[in-house]
């Protein structure tokens, strides 16, 4: 990942950008949590092809969301 994708993924999958149904807009603030997934994956699997030809690699770690509403 370079500079250019960053800016890629925030420009076409940022907040008030993401167009695909059910996506989570990506943030700064989730580029920050790479060091960390890279060292400590959960899952990593071969993705697909790059647009160059070659082989990509995808880091994966599993999130655990809890939310509670309350009515008080």
């Amino acid at each position: 990942m370079d500079t250019n994708g960053i800016r890629h993924a925030l420009k076409r999958h940022g907040e008030g950008r993401e167009r695909i149904p059910g996506q989570i807009p990506i943030t700064e603030a989730d580029f920050l949590k790479v060091p960390e997934i890279i060292a400590n994956p959960d899952v990593v699997a071969y993705g697909s092809r790059t647009k160059t030809g070659g082989q990509a690699v995808v880091y994966g770690k599993s999130l655990l969301i809890v939310s509670q509403n309350r009515l008080i």
